[in-house]
């Protein structure tokens, strides 16, 4: 089993079949992340910082430029908009990483002692804190007088890292829809030619090691599939679709708390909720998803309306 059945009390957490693919993916990883690297702390200098005066300007991907909200306020050196909008961003990040070392301890709990898996997900899970590191250090360096603002639960965080145990490939899911989105989004602020350098370095080394996570994630789940019967994909493919759009609404809209921070109206959400960049970046996030889904045989047509974008578009490639 890949997903444990409503009606099955017992809740047996699946266990993919290490006689596939998986070994020979994780040794090519293994071997991969084994090369020598700086650390985050080497690469990124305090110093090139500059102040708070040096982030006015939101990235070109944030559908909140297109707002009478971000016009007025972007100079207002008490809101500090785009900043505080910045620091939000990384703030899910960092809860994002959080469900996954505590879904990928969960998950690591089921499987067998002889599982191909476990020493990456060790591996991962030692990457996957030096990222929180790293984002908490620009929160502490830049966010100094401002609250965190996120739109990511402690109950959410509990509830999705839970189903690593007894429903490990919608857990994979998340994970997988999660960090496409977030490495759309950065990527898009590397190609800017105006990103803050210190924030261009966090991205970059950031996008470098999510690349070989995210094989790691889909490995994993076409491990599980390998197993799955008509039911348990069916299950999947609906679930699909509720999985991007939480976590495109999570990366992308402001955090409530934040809105009320800067004074934000219901009609200022609602006019970056319209914002044209808003909606080409939500097609672009669920579409990364929505082609890996598709590739997997678990996307149907009848739930398009689902996905919420009429024309899925997008791509999962890693570009180095």
């Amino acid at each position: 089993m890949i997903v444990a059945s409503p009606t099955d009390r017992s809740r047996t957490p699946a266990v993919a079949s290490p006689q596939d693919h998986l070994p020979l993916l994780v040794d090519r990883l293994a071997r991969a992340s084994a090369r020598p690297k700086a650390q985050w702390s080497e690469i990124l200098d305090p110093r090139t910082w500059g102040g708070r005066d040096h982030l006015r300007r939101l990235g070109p991907w944030d559908p909140l430029v297109e707002t009478r909200l971000y016009r007025a306020r972007r100079d207002d050196p008490e809101i500090a908009l785009a900043l505080q909008r910045t620091l939000a961003f990384y703030a899910v990040g960092v809860d994002l990483e959080h469900l996954l070392r505590k879904g990928l301890t969960n998950l690591a709990a089921t499987l067998p002692a002889d599982h191909p898996a476990h020493g990456f997900i060790a591996h991962e899970l030692r990457e996957e804190a030096e990222h929180t590191a790293m984002f908490t250090w620009f929160a502490a360096l830049a966010g100094e007088g401002f609250e965190r603002h996120t739109s990511i639960s402690e109950a959410e965080i509990e509830k999705i890292s839970a189903l690593a145990g007894d429903e490990p490939a919608v857990f994979l899911l998340y994970v997988i829809s999660g960090e496409l989105m977030f490495d759309r989004v950065q990527r898009a602020a590397l190609a800017a030619d105006d990103t803050h350098p210190l924030i261009a370095g966090m991205d970059r080394y950031h996008c470098i090691e999510e690349a070989r996570h995210l094989s790691f994630g889909r490995g994993l789940l076409r491990s599980y599939l390998s197993g799955a019967d008509a039911k348990q994909r069916r299950r999947l493919t609906y679930e699909a679709p509720l999985v991007a759009r939480w976590t495109s609404e999570r990366m992308l809209e402001m955090p409530p708390s934040l809105s009320a921070a800067v004074g934000a109206t219901d009609e200022d959400v609602a006019e970056g909720r319209r914002a044209v960049r808003r909606s080409d970046l939500h097609r672009r996030c669920i579409g990364d998803l929505h082609r890996f889904c598709q590739g997997l045989g678990l996307v149907d047509d009848r739930l398009r309306g689902t996905w919420g974008i009429d024309r899925p578009e997008g791509t999962d490639e890693r570009r180095p």
